[in-house]
């Protein structure tokens, strides 16, 4: 009991070091520290010894250690149980382990290129190398996987399917169709290496078929997929555009291409950045992930922690084409999905246009329909008239009208209106309010004329409030 009493003690202090935030100066020292890495060392893990993720390894006949994929590790010491300071990283083909007081120890495989999932390559490989403090001989020995889904991380799907990364969907299409019938179970019966194949192709062909998908494995590979699948991956925010029309172009529907710069993940590049594909490309912005630290015995906190990226990222030149559809009104939007900024491990955002109509100068627009003013001579006003008016597409329109038009007088034209978005082969109606040019002043003659056809009518007596009260 007496020796149960102190770890009783260090777990309680721990928790509660945590809820003060470190405040408590008798218990300072178990706060937990950020592990430092060395000037010329990279924290990162990089694609091409991502293998390693997932993957238990017996350290020098002493103990059983574990590679995280979050980049921490777990072994029996109190630097890595209670005080959260063992991580490691790898990369061009070397593996650096941090292990709090003893440091930095640097180790090589002896197997090379395992990054294909070979479990056969892995179970003969050993990790050898030195303690950099004092030179002391390390190795490690393979054990096993532990996580599976770690492991497998870098699963190469294009490569499964036989097409290059850089393969638009027809070509997936057509190299899954090919492959499912070549190593279909019914043209080859009891052949279990055709069976597995079968269903690796099947695999990756329901990722990279599915638009979300494919995004997510070509930023950030198999990782991001398994995280999708959870409900860990984020979605980024939408860009808003204004996208100037004209009435004709609601009334007729048009394409029209527009250009955007935006951000994109290089696919491949952060695993082979020689490429001559890769020129130009940057490291992407810094990613965030969550990681597990155990602060004691059953206490494991969960923290946001923000690392450098191993994607490589370019500006890239986008031409969008706006399908502005027939009825379409100001201020509809068109949607282009997941066409924003690409981020490593996230679903990019839309990509949104929103319609600003221009000022018509002969028509106005009232829902579905259209209205329009019409001035008529005093002559037209009064026997009638015939014009031509040339709608937006080009197309006449007669207007006629026989007898007296008063001014403010409205004629609708039925089917003349705006196309219905829904139903573009129906069209809301024309209305047409009419205005009467009257003369400034008129010729003795044109009086006389006008005198002589029109009879006299006595006047009405009119009130102050405009009322006729009685004839003169």
């Amino acid at each position: 009991m007496g020796c149960l009493w102190p770890v009783l003690l260090y777990s309680a202090c721990g928790f509660i070091e945590q809820l003060f935030g470190g405040q408590m100066g008798g218990f300072h020292q178990m706060q937990q520290q950020k592990v430092r890495w060395p000037k010329g060392v990279k924290n990162e893990i990089g694609p091409d010894m991502a293998w390693l993720k997932g993957t238990e390894w017996h350290w020098n006949r002493w103990r059983n250690i574990k590679f995280q994929k979050d980049g921490t590790f777990e072994a029996p010491t109190q630097e890595c149980v209670h005080m959260g300071l063992c991580e490691w990283a790898a990369y061009d083909g070397k593996v650096y382990v941090m292990w709090g007081d003893a440091g930095l120890h640097i180790l090589e495989p002896t197997e090379k290129g395992i990054k294909d999932q070979s479990l056969d390559k892995l179970k003969k490989t050993t990790l050898k190398g030195k303690r950099r403090s004092d030179g002391d001989p390390v190795k490690a020995t393979f054990v096993k996987v532990f996580d599976f889904e770690a492991f497998l991380v870098e699963k190469d799907l294009y490569g499964i399917l036989g097409v290059s990364e850089e393969a638009d969907d027809g070509e997936i299409k057509r190299a899954y169709r090919k492959l499912s019938k070549e190593l279909h179970p019914d043209k080859n019966p009891g052949d279990a290496a055709a069976a597995e194949r079968f269903n690796e192709v099947r695999d990756a062909y329901e990722i990279l078929n599915s638009k979300e998908q494919k995004i997510l494995y070509d930023t950030g590979g198999m990782e991001a997929i398994h995280e999708h699948k959870k409900g860990q991956v984020q979605k980024g925010e939408t860009r808003e555009h204004q996208a100037s029309v004209t009435l004709e172009m609601l009334y007729s529907g048009t394409q029209s291409p527009v250009q955007m710069t935006r951000r994109v993940v290089c696919i491949g590049c952060g695993r082979n950045p020689n490429q001559p594909k890769c020129k130009g490309c940057n490291r992407c912005p810094n990613e965030v992930r969550m990681v597990q630290r155990q602060m004691g015995p059953g206490f494991i906190v969960q923290q946001q922690e923000e690392v450098q990226s191993t994607e490589k990222c370019k500006q890239q030149q986008e031409t969008l084409t706006l399908q502005v559809e027939k009825g379409m009104r100001d201020g509809d939007t068109l949607t282009f999905e997941m066409m924003g900024e690409q981020k490593p491990k996230t679903i990019p955002g839309d990509v949104t246009f929103k319609l600003k109509c221009a000022k018509h100068k002969q028509f106005t627009r009232r829902g579905n329909d259209l209205t329009m003013k019409m001035s008529l001579t005093l002559r037209q006003a009064v026997l009638g008239f015939e014009k031509t008016v040339r709608h937006l597409d080009g197309h006449e329109v007669k207007i006629r009208r026989q007898g007296v038009t008063k001014p403010g007088a409205v004629m609708t034209v039925k089917g003349e209106g705006m196309p219905l978005r829904d139903d573009p082969e129906e069209f809301g109606s024309l209305y047409i309010e009419f205005s009467v040019d009257f003369p400034d002043s008129l010729t003795d003659a044109q009086a006389t004329a006008i005198a002589s056809v029109l009879s006299e009518t006595k006047g009405d007596i009119v009130g102050s409030d405009g009322t006729a009260r009685g004839e003169l």
